[in-house]
């Protein structure tokens, strides 16, 4: 397994009313690459504990972007 670098340690917590349309944007372009990333990784791994970490990764990866999408949706209402 080489060449891939996965951060998932830049936890960051804010109100959806701290994000502005901008910022919001970045967020889930950024949760977008890291969901893509998580994939990746998944598709990467072979050892059995690995695989576990994967699928969490991917599972929280896709909720987040999940989330932000829904925040962007809700904006527009």
């Amino acid at each position: 397994m080489g060449g891939i670098i996965i951060n998932y340690h830049r936890l960051e917590f804010k109100e959806p009313e701290e994000f502005n349309e901008l910022q919001l944007e970045e967020k889930i372009e950024r949760a977008k690459e890291e969901w893509q990333e998580a994939r990746k990784y998944f598709d990467l791994v072979s050892d059995p504990e690995l695989v576990d970490y994967a699928i969490y990764l991917l599972g929280a990866a896709e909720r987040k972007y999940q989330y932000l999408l829904k925040m962007k949706q809700q904006e527009r209402e």
